[in-house]
């Protein structure tokens, strides 16, 4: 594994209701200032990736994160920002645990993950 990279494994389910989570805030996110409009720029960046695996229809997928969309991705659901279903609610804290392990590890540094986020 490159340095600076997560990858995320995930059933074909899990991607699609994801891909469906951001969509909506897609649709719908309103940036009132500098920092909103970076993390508008990770909902539509991460949707993008989503949509275009979902077009290739398999069972399971791997989301690959880079350090600057692992740290959008915290910054974005940290504060709970929004309310979701209990699948949701897993689908992102299995996200947040995986990038957990990799700051654990050393791979991203100045990046902190409360535990169990969405407990």
């Amino acid at each position: 594994m490159s340095k600076g990279l997560v990858r995320v494994k995930m059933s074909g389910d899990r991607q699609a209701e994801l891909y469906k989570l951001y969509d909506g805030l897609w649709g719908c996110y309103e940036p009132d200032n500098a920092h909103e409009l970076l993390l508008y720029g990770h909902i539509s960046e991460l949707r993008d990736i989503l949509e275009r695996m979902a077009d290739r229809e398999q069972a399971k997928y791997t989301l690959t994160f880079t350090a600057l969309q692992a740290l959008a991705f915290v910054q974005l659901w940290e504060p709970k920002p929004y309310a979701l279903t209990p699948l949701r609610a897993l689908i992102i804290q299995s996200i947040f645990n995986e990038l957990d392990k990799k700051v654990n590890r050393g791979r991203f540094q100045n990046l902190q993950i409360r535990d169990n986020h969405f407990s």
